[in-house]
């Protein structure tokens, strides 16, 4: 399997909506999740106010499509032709880990969170249970709808499965 960008780039901009509405499931399930996802995209670009979700909606949707061409490319790295799902998986998990640790220097640079909010910390741990449990599920939600849409999209992928 040869890497393509637009299946790759779709398979992200959907993968990004699947975490999304994953963390959203999540809070209609009862999970008092603290981390707002689009908020703290749409603050660490500079936006303020009503417009900070619509925005860090759109710079998710991006941020997702770019790590889904480095999932692309991983595929195609390994060799990845069948089982996509279970490649995007554990994708997901490094991909998870890499996020986890990056949350440690976010509020370097977040300017909201470096004056006004408490830091998530590493794997957002600081935001609690329910927020840790939500971060590794989005991560895997993403990671396994990444894969199964790059699968189904892309020539030269024997199956998702």
């Amino acid at each position: 399997m040869a890497f393509e960008l637009w299946p790759a780039a779709a398979a992200g901009a959907i993968g990004g909506t699947t975490m999304m509405i994953a963390r959203l499931a999540l809070r209609a399930a009862g999970l008092p999740l603290r981390m707002d996802v689009t908020r703290i995209w749409g603050t660490l670009v500079g936006v303020q106010g009503q417009a900070q979700r619509p925005v860090g909606v759109v710079v998710h949707i991006f941020v997702s499509i770019a790590v889904a061409l480095i999932y692309a490319a991983a595929f195609d790295a390994v060799g990845a032709s069948s089982a996509l799902a279970l490649w995007g998986l554990a994708a997901s998990l490094v991909h998870w880990v890499i996020a986890g640790v990056m949350m440690t220097i976010l509020p370097v640079a977040h300017p909201e969170i470096a004056g006004e909010r408490e830091a998530a910390g590493m794997f957002v741990k600081n935001f609690g249970g329910p927020d840790v449990v939500g971060f590794l599920v989005g991560h895997i939600a993403y990671g396994i709808t990444v894969a199964v849409v790059y699968a189904w999209l892309a020539t030269g992928v024997e199956a998702a499965f």
